[in-house]
């Protein structure tokens, strides 16, 4: 962001980037978080009851909820979307790369890693904890469940209902979210490896049913993979540049 700023491109912000790893090493397969209250850590609560009250009192922020915007990729992306729409009081804005936007997506034949069409959605109410979930190498990499459902949301039994209340998708049902109320944009890979893109394109079409916009970017040849967020990252600032506020002219912006 810092570039936009100087380049007069966006409003002058304050961007704060908490580790939402298990083990703090920055290794992609390890244990994450989503920064959601799991099995593993009260993440939520850090970022909410520690992370916001310092920056509020730390800084010179507006109050309103129009000048903060939460943003995050990958599995980061769920822990944002999560937290925007249930969390509106504070947020105004949100914006994800790679998201996994529907943890319960799946079809009629209960393909999960298939292509998104509203004629065949269906919401996941089974867990298989060695269900395939991702896929590299050309199918030689098959990436399980277990390894990324069970250190958030704990063992089998009644991970479907611990899922489900905190899964974008559901609580686009559940929180009580109105048109107009959160902006809300989703940048996809055509190709992600997790299948991604479906969830992104099923989250879209769900907030479509209650009048929710959602603006919806992609690249249709990338993958789920680090070049891909480099790259998208400055088009995601420049939407989130322009649904934030600028500082306050009577709001102090030095110590």
């Amino acid at each position: 962001m810092w570039f936009l700023i100087r380049a007069g491109q966006a409003p002058p912000c304050v961007v704060a980037c908490p580790d939402g790893g298990y083990t703090g090493r920055n290794f992609s397969l390890d244990p994450q978080s989503m920064y959601i209250n799991g099995r593993g850590r009260r993440f939520e609560d850090h970022i909410l009851y520690e992370v916001v009250p310092f920056l509020m009192s730390r800084f010179s922020i507006r109050p309103e909820r129009e000048a903060h915007a939460i943003h995050g990729y990958s599995s980061g992306a769920f822990g944002a979307l999560s937290l925007a729409i249930r969390h509106r009081d504070f947020f105004g804005a949100v914006a994800v790369i790679g998201p996994p936007a529907n943890l319960r997506y799946t079809t009629t034949s209960r393909a999960n890693l298939a292509d998104f069409d509203p004629a065949t959605y269906r919401w996941q109410d089974r867990y298989n904890p060695h269900g395939v979930i991702g896929i590299y190498l050309f199918g030689l990499v098959r990436l399980r469940a277990r390894g990324f459902v069970r250190p958030v949301f704990g063992p089998s039994e009644g991970v479907i209902d611990r899922i489900a209340r905190v899964n974008p998708a559901d609580v686009l049902f559940t929180s009580g979210i109105q048109p107009n109320e959160l902006a809300i944009y989703i940048h996809y890979p055509g190709r992600d490896n997790f299948n991604f893109d479906a969830q992104s394109e099923s989250f879209a079409w769900l907030a479509a049913q209650r009048g929710i916009a959602v603006t919806v970017e992609s690249d249709p040849d990338a993958y789920h993979e680090l070049g891909y967020f480099r790259k998208t990252h400055t088009q995601t600032w420049r939407w989130l540049a322009a649904h934030i506020l600028p500082p306050d002219a009577e709001t102090p912006t030095g110590p």
